[in-house]
């Protein structure tokens, strides 16, 4: 009954990539493999697009925002960035002129 009332809240896309469970806990195990695999990716994904921001042609508060929005993405994934790092990040990408 349970793997009827689980199967039956899937959208069709997403049920026929778990199709052959014949346990709830075969398909929860799917469901949670699946999930933490598309997790992982985002967060690698976010992860190279933090690293690879600069300031190029924004503002510095464009710039700064943007970079915020990334580790908040981050924090709402799980995955929260230490106040270090956090720093190092802006400093990697600020062109030259900034250094002193």
């Amino acid at each position: 009954m349970l793997l009827s009332w689980l199967q039956s809240t899937l959208s069709i896309e997403i049920l026929t990539r778990f199709l052959g469970s014949h346990h709830t806990y075969e398909l929860w195990g799917k469901i949670l493999s699946y999930f933490h695999k598309q997790l992982c990716a985002k967060v690698r994904q976010l992860h190279v697009e933090l690293r690879s921001t600069t300031l190029e042609n924004r503002t510095v508060q464009e710039y700064l925002l943007r970079i915020r929005l990334l580790i908040d993405n981050l924090v709402s994934i799980g995955d929260p960035l230490p106040l270090n790092q956090h720093l190092d990040v802006i400093l990697e990408g600020l062109p030259p002129d900034f250094n002193s």
